[in-house]
């Protein structure tokens, strides 16, 4: 029994640290741009866009501003959408986008947004 349950621990750890691995990496609040660009260029099928973009990320990364694993990210749509596999690039650059999740940054930000907001409201009714 003990043994049973030992190796059925051992499964769900393998399982769980695989469905980990296929999560999109979080990015950096400032490479997050960087996203939207892409998104943008392989919507369009546009490739001056896309090689603009391109050249932003290749430029993050060499400045250190860019992990590994975001940069791996990026390259996966990227290499898509040079092969000329529009569709799939657009897929996967939603997949990639709509795996990010709010970072405290994020959080911190829109709280200033929203005070700011509210007494831009309550200055304008004065």
């Amino acid at each position: 029994m003990l043994r049973q349950s030992a190796w059925g621990c051992l499964c769900g750890f393998g399982l769980a640290l695989i469905a980990g691995c296929n999560r999109a990496p979080q990015l950096e609040t400032a490479n997050r741009v960087l996203l939207g660009a892409l998104q943008t260029a392989v919507s369009a099928k546009n490739s001056q866009w896309l090689d603009a973009t391109i050249a932003l990320i290749e430029q993050r990364y060499e400045e250190g501003d860019m992990s590994d694993a975001e940069r791996s990210a990026f390259d996966k749509v990227v290499d898509l959408a040079k092969s000329g596999d529009w569709k799939q690039a657009q897929k996967a650059s939603f997949a990639f986008s709509e795996g990010q999740r709010a970072t405290s940054e994020d959080l911190t930000n829109l709280q200033n947004r929203t005070a700011r907001a509210s007494r831009n409201k309550r200055s304008a009714k004065l």
